[in-house]
């Protein structure tokens, strides 16, 4: 996953001004963002800055989006829910 995906889907959980400026970043680039835009895309951005997953602390390379996506959306990584399903379906 490029970095201009992993916008394209943040962008769909957002709406008004911070859709718009992750919008403005994919068809445009973050060159033309202000300086207001611009702290709010790394607002953004920070809400999804994820380093190590909660649950056994494995290292997340910030540029594996789908990782990252799965850990926000999942409150773990992949390894640990499916270590957690197996419990459950035993």
């Amino acid at each position: 996953m490029t970095y201009i995906n992993f916008l394209q889907i943040i962008a769909r959980r957002l709406d008004g001004l911070k859709k718009d400026i992750i919008d403005k970043v994919v068809n445009y680039g973050e060159d033309i963002l202000n300086d207001e835009e611009i702290e709010i895309l790394e607002n953004i951005l920070e809400e999804y800055s994820i380093s190590n997953c909660p649950n056994c602390g494995e290292f997340i390379d910030k540029s594996n989006y789908e990782d990252i996506l799965f850990i926000y959306d999942e409150g773990m990584c992949d390894s640990c829910k499916n270590n957690y399903d197996n419990i459950i379906n035993e």
